[in-house]
């Protein structure tokens, strides 16, 4: 993930539970996935708030279940 891309919105990170694949994974273009033993982490840049919430929407829809969701500081390369 570029510095330019990141100053296009806020840098998220998504974690859920289980491994996120298929559909699920379509929703996260641009996102980087790590798996882990019990989780997915996932992080990317949102646009805006409404962008957030229309992708937790749709995690919803898709059946993931949140476990925690933060906006990572600019300038932050916890990218893993």
């Amino acid at each position: 993930m570029t510095d330019r891309q990141r100053q296009a919105g806020d840098l998220v990170e998504i974690r859920v539970t289980g491994v996120v694949s298929g559909y699920a994974r379509s929703l996260f273009e641009g996102f980087d996935q790590v798996d882990e033993p019990f989780t997915t982490t996932l992080r990317g840049v949102v646009a805006d708030d409404r962008q957030l919430t229309e992708l937790r929407c749709r995690m919803r829809d898709a059946g993931l279940e949140l476990v925690s969701l933060r906006r990572l500081p600019t300038g932050s390369d916890d990218s893993a």
